[in-house]
């Protein structure tokens, strides 16, 4: 069932893909999502937490006593 080239008589890929590739393309999508989303979301949470807690450590290193440098 596979076309060949009129000039070359080398095989041409089919063009569309097949039922079964399309499936498996979506779960593997589906299965890729499900990972990323909630790591990213997790990343997401540890970054802000991280640069809330650096900012608090920073400014409890600051000396409050002169406000006029």
């Amino acid at each position: 069932m596979n076309e060949v080239c009129p000039r070359c008589g080398a095989p041409i890929a089919p063009r569309r893909p097949s039922l079964r590739k399309l499936s498996v393309a979506a779960v593997c999508v589906s299965l890729l999502l499900s990972l990323l989303v909630p790591a990213c979301w997790v990343a997401r949470q540890w970054a802000e937490r991280q640069g809330q807690r650096i900012l608090d450590q920073m400014s409890s290193h600051e000396p409050f006593d002169n406000w006029n440098l």
